[in-house]
């Protein structure tokens, strides 16, 4: 499904469900190894009343409001990287001293992550997002090892109660329900891979686009920094995070005879809800094509998913988004790639396609005082 209506009715219409997808051995032609995006009692893959209780026993955490509570400490990570970033001096890569380093920083912070272990939830991560990346086999032992290392992080911390997001789930109670060991390690899990590798790429993706060709977006963001959020949306819209061909779209599948789009989908019949296709569909967004930084639609985009499955922490990464743009537009407004886009390497295999490195330069106060 490719336009934007069909799209939104296939992520929000009951009749289409994640249940069954994965997990059934009928699942061998839609994947070449297990990932995070498979396990079948994983949150992404259950509906109905089991959704709605996995939700609402953690989105609390997630909320808009709940989100805005941690933006001075998300912007003083951000000033951390960039005065790093300023001190060390061009040229620098920004993906591992910051597209990186900025949501795992985050990410492991909220949960209640020692930092010492972040470069090993980055390799989990990458195996975790895999579709052909890696082989079967070290994704299952990937997602095995992460596994064991939550369920030892949720030990400690039962032991240890502390002030972050993993003690909140692990209290969580509504109603008398609460998470199960394995939904807490699964939710957990994904929670840690959602938060650092969708964001990373995003955030990669987007300062590509902004810095690409005559910087002339860049010089609309430096000349107002104001219109970053603004631009995270568009950004988000239009810039891909993956490359649309090693996965389709959203997958889901009628549980019952559906009509849509003018076709008659039998029960059983297998959607794929092409989220990109439908964030340029022009009867959505007028002129689709184009990177406006400054639109506004009124159409919410679908980058996030919509619906009982939209995505969690979508409030976090726009946070992470438009505070990022802000403080490198007004801190390093002279900011450009250092090699041509083209000579770009990118992630390939992975469900995110953003780039390996991301060389860039900058003018030193004194040399813009020369110029």
């Amino acid at each position: 499904m490719t336009r934007y209506e069909d799209v939104r009715r296939v992520l929000t219409d009951p009749r289409f469900t994640r249940v069954g997808i994965f997990g059934t051995g009928a699942d061998e032609e839609l994947i070449e190894a297990p990932n995070v995006m498979t396990e079948e009692r994983s949150i992404l893959n259950v509906d109905a009343a089991d959704h709605y209780r996995l939700r609402r026993l953690v989105q609390r955490a997630f909320t808009p409001r709940h989100i805005a509570t941690w933006r001075p400490w998300v912007a003083s990570v951000i000033d951390d990287l960039v005065s790093a970033l300023v001190s060390a001096g061009p040229p620098a890569d920004l993906v591992p001293t910051f597209t990186t380093a900025l949501p795992m920083q985050v990410i492991c912070r909220l949960i209640g992550v020692p930092t010492a272990d972040q470069p090993q939830l980055e390799s989990w991560g990458e195996r975790a997002m895999a579709l052909s990346a890696f082989s079967a086999e070290e994704v299952r032992s990937a997602m095995n090892e992460f596994a064991d290392y939550i369920t030892d992080l949720v030990a400690a911390r039962r032991a240890q109660p502390s002030d972050d997001l993993l003690t909140s789930l692990i209290t969580a109670r509504d109603d008398g329900d609460a998470l199960t060991d394995i939904e807490l390690v699964s939710l957990v899990r994904d929670l840690i891979v959602g938060g650092h590798e969708t964001t990373m790429t995003a955030l990669g993706n987007s300062l590509i686009a902004l810095l690409d060709d005559d910087r002339r977006r860049w010089q609309q963001l430096t000349a107002d920094p104001d219109l970053a959020g603004a631009a995270v949306e568009e950004l988000l819209r239009r810039v891909p995070i993956g490359d649309g061909i090693t996965e389709a779209g959203l997958l889901r599948c009628t549980t019952e005879t559906v009509e849509l789009g003018g076709t008659t989908l039998p029960a059983g019949s297998m959607v794929a809800a092409g989220i990109m296709c439908a964030n340029l569909d022009p009867a959505a967004f007028p002129q689709p094509d184009e990177l406006d930084i400054t639109r506004q639609p009124a159409t919410p985009i679908l980058t996030f998913g919509f619906g009982p499955h939209n995505c969690l922490g979508a409030w976090l990464a726009r946070l992470e988004l438009e505070l990022s743009l802000r403080h490198l537009a007004t801190s390093l407004p002279t900011l450009r790639l250092d090699t041509a886009v083209d000579q770009l390497t990118f992630t390939d295999g992975l469900m995110t396609r953003g780039p390996v490195s991301l060389p860039v330069t900058w003018s030193q106060p004194h040399d813009r005082a020369t110029a």
